[in-house]
């Protein structure tokens, strides 16, 4: 069904589990089966590989097969069925996939969103769950197997994954979806865009809420995800693209090396119990997990493209990612006893409750089990600018610049176990001084400590 380019339209997906529903708007700029990737994405300084033109194994995923074949699937997974490409779920939490290509791992793949590289700089790793909501604002994937066409200085010795979202100049229109799945999962999310105006205005937002839990035991999550685009065009020869997006989230983790041995252990009739996890438990009678990741990355960048003539154009972007949040683990032993000796021998989970007793039978000097926050923040910020000449039709001019400043902002932030009188701050050795936060068990570990950290004063 086309839709009406005159007015406004409204679409409801219902989504069960990976199978899907929907009524789609089929409009030409997206879910079209045009091979030219640019008509219909944000491309900037992105190097696109075109099919039969760039000397590169290449696939391209198109948002229309996003919409069909994603489901509750995690990002990285639309891309399973590209040759060479090999995406798995890691240990099963929300976003803690991992992606292959030719047998090279993440930190050997360049992944890039509109040509602005988001690998961590400083071990090259790709954090998927920073980037949990971009499925809903991808327009195309784009993979390049082996060393691919791209300009920058990027470890691509795997491939290189190029991300391209939506531009600000989709044709007017709007949907709203909602999807629900196994375990609770439900999603729902409401973009729209208001097309281009005569002046060359044009904009797009999306918010979406995913939460539920995984197919592994204790592995809760909850996440957003917002998108806003502005694009201003005022001729022919100039073309202005803002975008600013973000997806904070907070999940529960599952270790990924758990021995069969162990799901034999904790399984019943002699069969394995997959979806065994090891590292949650329950406090007074609630979910809590050792390992909890909260995370926030957003991403902000500003395109302009000048096509100087038919034959010559410049192509800049001016970006800038925060990154906030960590990850939680246990440290430390009370009364000899380190975290493992809580765990219940009949289902395999940490009595958390007999953790609270044991630490409140004890003291910080002789000895108490601590759950670690590790904060790892960053700001980041670059400039990446590409001349083109077209000097034949065989033969192309090319310079460029590719300038990055990254900080990054360490905290080991700990948290005890246990519920104690007004919060307080103790300095103990371990290898150097370290801050110890005591703080109540009904408080959330991650945003709400680092961010009480920053505030109280140093004795």
């Amino acid at each position: 069904m086309k839709m009406l380019s005159k007015k406004p339209a409204l679409v409801l997906m219902l989504t069960m589990s990976t199978a899907s529903f929907y009524f789609a708007q089929t409009t030409q700029d997206t879910l079209t089966q045009s091979n030219d990737i640019e008509q219909v994405v944000l491309t900037g300084v992105a190097d696109i590989a075109k099919d039969r033109k760039t000397p590169v194994a290449v696939s391209t995923v198109k948002e229309a097969q996003i919409v069909e074949r994603l489901g509750n699937q995690e990002f990285p997974e639309i891309l399973n069925t590209t040759p060479s490409v090999y995406a798995t779920k890691s240990g099963g939490g929300f976003g803690d996939s991992k992606i292959g290509i030719r047998g090279f791992d993440q930190i050997n793949i360049a992944v890039m969103i509109n040509g602005m590289p988001v690998n961590d700089m400083e071990n090259g790793a790709v954090y998927w769950s920073n980037w949990a909501g971009l499925s809903d604002v991808t327009s195309a994937i784009q993979v390049q197997r082996g060393l691919g066409s791209s300009k920058l200085a990027i470890a691509s010795v795997g491939g290189t994954i190029n991300v391209f979202t939506r531009s600000a100049d989709k044709k007017q229109g709007g949907v709203v979806t909602a999807g629900v799945g196994n375990d609770g999962y439900y999603k729902s999310s409401f973009a729209y865009n208001t097309g281009k105006s005569n002046k060359g205005w044009s904009s797009s937002f999306l918010l979406s809420r995913t939460a539920g839990n995984t197919y592994a035991d204790g592995t809760k999550f909850e996440g957003y995800n917002y998108y806003f685009a502005l694009g201003f065009q005022p001729n022919q020869k100039h073309d202005f693209q803002f975008t600013f997006t973000g997806a904070p989230q907070e999940h529960n983790q599952r270790a990924y090396q758990i021995k069969l041995s162990e799901l034999l252990k904790y399984g019943s009739d002699g069969k394995p119990d997959r979806r065994y996890n090891a590292d949650w438990g329950y406090l007074n009678g609630r979910e809590y997990s050792n390992r909890v990741n909260y995370y926030h990355k957003p991403i902000m960048s500003l395109n302009w493209d000048y096509t100087m003539s038919e034959d010559s154009k410049l192509n800049t972007v001016v970006y800038a990612s925060f990154g906030r949040g960590g990850g939680t683990g246990d440290l430390g032993s009370v009364g000899g006893k380190r975290l493992s000796a809580f765990r219940d021998a009949t289902t395999g989970l940490y009595n958390w409750d007999a953790v609270v007793a044991a630490n409140e039978a004890s003291n910080p000097d002789a000895g108490q089990l601590i759950r670690r926050s590790s904060v790892n923040s960053h700001n980041w910020f670059g400039l990446i600018s590409n001349f083109n000449h077209k000097i034949t039709d065989n033969f192309n001019f090319s310079v460029g610049i590719d300038t990055r400043y990254y900080k990054v902002i360490i905290i080991k932030l700990l948290a005890i176990f246990w519920v104690l009188p007004p919060i307080k701050i103790l300095q103990t050795k371990i290898s150097r001084p370290t801050t110890f936060l005591l703080f109540t068990s009904q408080d959330r570990t991650g945003i709400l400590l680092a961010e009480a950290l920053t505030q109280l004063p140093t004795e």
